[in-house]
């Protein structure tokens, strides 16, 4: 939604400006013009700074240990409200083949 909103904004804050460009060159009324312009603006701002954040996973390590069954735990921590999706991939290496697969478990933890 937000993106909507930003785009409809960014298109009312281009329209204003033009419009403004119009009316300091025609010697034209510019209260109203200015508005929309300053409205759109405001809103396009409101609208970046309330857009998701893109969750991203990485590793410190080059590097992940197994376990005897192959089977590696990471753990780590997520933002509140972030939806973080997850795929399964096949990978091959020079050895063997092996399937990555994702669980995600969530803990409620008080800060």
């Amino acid at each position: 939604m937000t993106v909507f909103i930003g785009i409809i904004s960014f298109l009312g804050f281009i329209t204003g400006g033009v419009l403004s460009l119009k009316a300091v060159f025609k010697k034209q009324p510019k209260q109203k013009v200015l508005l929309l312009t300053g409205i759109s603006f405001l809103t396009m701002i409101g609208a970046i700074a309330l857009s998701p954040a893109t969750p991203s996973l990485s590793l410190a390590e080059k590097s992940v240990e197994t376990n005897d069954s192959g089977i590696a735990t990471i753990t780590g921590k997520q933002m509140s409200k972030v939806t973080l999706p997850l795929m399964v991939k096949r990978s091959t290496l020079k050895t063997a083949n092996f399937l990555t697969k994702y669980r995600c478990t969530t803990t409620n933890h008080k800060s």
